[in-house]
């Protein structure tokens, strides 16, 4: 998270301390009101008129920016032209041939038949293609389980 430093409380705070009694107080207020508006490449007339420093945090993500004092982005659900074209067999085609793939359970390990009923279930028409690979690799199994033995 990436966050400034100086917010407008630390500033309101230096300003008051130059209003103290002590000597030593009143230049280290404004000695550190002179360096924050140095840093910020600012007058200490702008700096001071302007608050300071706004604070504004932030997480970067792979894909997006979050900034903690706006409103979030709304995320876009994926759609089916988000994908390749390799990765977009026919949905209702896959989940057919995987229903029928359940029917020889016992050539599947017992994390594909409970992969294959969830996707089964779940009935979504967006596969990811590590999805997909495990339904060709769950129906290779039930292709190989269907074929007569070899005399």
């Amino acid at each position: 998270m990436n966050t400034c430093v100086v917010s407008d409380s630390r500033v309101a705070k230096l300003l008051n301390m130059l209003s103290s009694s002590f000597d030593g107080e009143r230049a280290n207020a404004g000695r550190m009101i002179a360096d924050m508006a140095a840093k910020d490449n600012k007058t200490v007339a702008d700096f001071v008129m302007r608050g300071g420093t706004q604070i504004v945090e932030r997480v970067v993500y792979r894909d997006r920016t979050v900034y903690k004092d706006r409103e979030p982005e709304p995320r876009q659900q994926a759609r089916q032209e988000d994908y390749p074209k390799r990765a977009r067999p026919k949905a209702s085609n896959v989940l057919k041939t995987l229903y029928w793939a359940l029917q020889y359970y016992d050539a599947l390990t017992q994390y594909e038949i409970d992969f294959a009923t969830d996707i089964l279930v779940r009935g979504d028409p967006y596969l990811s293609e590590r999805q997909l690979k495990v339904i060709r690799r769950i129906i290779a199994k039930a292709q190989a389980a269907n074929e007569p033995p070899l005399m």
